[in-house]
């Protein structure tokens, strides 16, 4: 199988371990601002300037490519916005990452550019929640102060995250409860043995939990809802920005709140890195493109 020429840049650890993994089967042509990554290959090109992406067929970059409206790159590089990156771009290239913002998808559309979104490949989607999971464990296990097991645990939410992560508990004998408004993924969530709890439900049951993770992206934990926890509750956030948590109040109020965003990237990047490469590789196998010569 032939493969156009890759161009990896920006992000964090994860984008390191892509570039290795495509480097390790002679599929990497060039990085750009990758943390701590130097390539072993002669072949592959370490770019001084963002301008130089325009040169190769597919560019891979961070899983979230941006943050308000700029490109997620190591602080040693300088910063660049999605409009600046977008004049580099050239008709005819791949751009992949994750979580485009629409609007830049559009532009790149009107400029023949194909986009190619990691977070809507269903096979690293799961993936990626079974890495979160895993690193929302070792988070809860770090952060809290005292033994999991026997804890008693709220989580917001049973999509794929939060079932995973529901089991993961469920083996450290923790006691989960499940708030969750689709009423099939309640019931499986009841059929899995975990109590579980309505949105409508959720009021009554906070002062008895010290201990939350919420997995919804959507503001659920509310200002008023937030008074009704004890003073030593701990509330994690796992959800995109801006998550399900009032933050800012949370904080006025002397509550412990973490968000917890880029888990895998964090806590297992190494295997998200090659994850990524395998998604993206089977993506390739798929579009035309120009190869390499």
């Amino acid at each position: 199988m032939s493969y156009p020429s890759i161009a990896v840049f920006g992000g964090d650890a994860r984008q390191k371990w892509l570039a290795h993994t495509l480097e390790a089967q002679n599929l990497l042509s060039a990085v750009y601002a990758v943390p701590d990554y130097q390539p072993s290959s002669p072949h592959v090109t370490v770019l001084e300037h963002p301008a130089q992406l325009s040169q190769y067929a597919c560019l891979t970059g961070p899983v979230p490519f941006c943050r308000e409206e700029q490109l997620v790159l190591p602080y040693t590089a300088a910063p660049m916005s999605l409009s600046s990156f977008l004049a580099f771009l050239q008709p005819g290239q791949c751009v992949a990452g994750g979580n485009f913002p629409a609007s830049f998808i559009a532009q790149c559309h009107d400029k023949q550019i194909e986009i190619y979104d990691y977070m809507h490949s269903s096979s690293l989607t799961l993936a990626n929640a079974v890495l979160t999971a895993e690193g929302m464990l070792a988070v809860l296990l770090t952060q809290t102060p005292y033994a999991l097991q026997q804890a008693s645990i709220l989580l917001l939410g049973y999509g794929r995250c939060g079932m995973l992560l529901a089991q993961k508990l469920q083996a450290l004998a923790c006691r989960v409860t499940v708030c969750e408004k689709d009423p099939l993924r309640r019931s499986l969530a009841d059929a899995q043995g975990f109590t579980t709890l309505t949105p409508e439900e959720l009021p009554a049951s906070l002062p008895a939990h010290r201990l939350v993770v919420n997995t919804v992206p959507e503001l659920l934990l509310t200002a008023p809802l937030l008074q009704l926890f004890p003073a030593d509750a701990q509330l994690f956030d796992l959800a995109s920005a801006p998550g399900g948590i009032a933050q800012e109040a949370a904080k006025k109020q002397g509550l412990f709140v973490q968000s917890c965003p880029g888990l895998p990237g964090r806590t297992a990047p190494q295997t998200a890195g090659q994850k990524l490469a395998a998604d993206l590789l089977s993506h390739l196998q798929i579009v035309a493109l120009p190869q390499k010569g």
